[in-house]
């Protein structure tokens, strides 16, 4: 059965990479590198230890990128994010305690913004008035 747990591996590893990259990784304790290329660094010891590239870390890498422009540049952009889950599998994993509810915000003044107390229902005159 072909799996591609290489390719799921490298892209959470590219992805992972993206989000920390100024963090120190120790590779197999010989030397240290920034995390932005550890993805890299690791193609390269395939590369060296097994004789070749794979294709699944380089279509591990691919998706990995693809996933990471569609969700973090493509919105810090300005435009649409593409990879939104749609609201009703939210709210399914939310029931399962997995995530929140897909509810949307309340409206600025609402008493559900507010949590539904108000403790005042005067009018609000001073004092001195």
């Amino acid at each position: 059965m072909y799996f591609l747990a290489e390719a799921i591996i490298y892209m959470l590893l590219y992805t992972w990479s993206r989000e920390f990259p100024d963090m120190q990784v120790s590779i197999y304790g010989l030397f240290k590198v920034l995390s932005f290329y550890v993805p890299f660094i690791f193609i390269g010891l395939d590369m060296i230890i097994g004789g070749g590239i794979s294709a699944e870390s380089i279509v591990g890498l691919f998706v990995g990128h693809l996933h990471y422009f569609l969700t973090v540049l493509r919105p810090a952009m300005g435009r649409r994010d593409w990879l939104i889950p749609p609201s009703f599998l939210v709210n399914i994993l939310a029931a399962q305690g997995i995530g929140r509810s897909a509810v949307p915000p309340p409206e600025a003044g609402s008493t559900a913004a507010t949590g539904g107390f108000r403790a005042f229902h005067g009018q609000g005159r001073r004092l001195a008035d």
